[in-house]
């Protein structure tokens, strides 16, 4: 939906399929669940809160956990089993994805966070990304874009700077 030239989130259903056809984005912001840590702490593997507790800096540590828990949560409602049941596999890059599962849909997701803020894509026998950037109002991208590019370069990256997130069929909020 789009209202007032932005777009709307929508809460989700308690329920949700993935199409063919789709890709469903969420969003969260991290800070905002930070009073559910303890809960998304115990939907995660042994492995995944092994990595949280290498993490330095207590912020990072404690969004990687929300980010995760989040995570499995969202996938949960596609698979219908409960988040701390969901078992991953990793690439040689160390990115997550579903195991395997006959039984189960096939789901790909990906995940994306900067500046407390974490964006997932899930999509059906697809591959799919998503990315989030923090804009800074302070920093003049297209000025520092001129700098360092190649004037036809330069002409095929304008119009990417102002494309807008039209391309999600559905979007939910945490």
């Amino acid at each position: 939906m789009e209202k007032n030239n932005k777009f709307e989130w929508l809460s989700p259903p308690a329920q949700l399929k993935a199409e063919e056809d789709s890709i469903h984005a969420w969003r969260a912001y991290l800070p905002g669940e930070r009073p559910r840590l303890a809960f998304f702490m115990k939907t995660l593997s042994s492995d995944e809160q092994a990595r949280a507790a290498r993490f330095l800096r207590t912020e990072d540590r404690v969004s990687f956990s929300i980010g995760r828990g989040i995570l499995r949560c969202v996938l949960s409602k596609y698979l219908g089993s409960a988040p701390e049941n969901i078992r991953f596999d990793y690439t040689s890059f160390g990115k997550p994805r579903l195991h395997k599962n006959p039984e189960e849909p096939l789901l790909n997701f990906n995940v994306s966070h900067s500046n407390r803020w974490a964006v997932f894509a899930i999509g059906k026998n697809r591959k799919i990304g998503i990315d989030v950037e923090h804009i800074r109002a302070d920093l003049d991208v297209l000025g520092i874009s001129r700098r360092f590019f190649r004037h036809r370069r330069l002409i095929s990256l304008t119009p990417l700077l102002k494309i807008r997130d039209k391309n999600f069929s559905t979007k939910y909020g945490f």
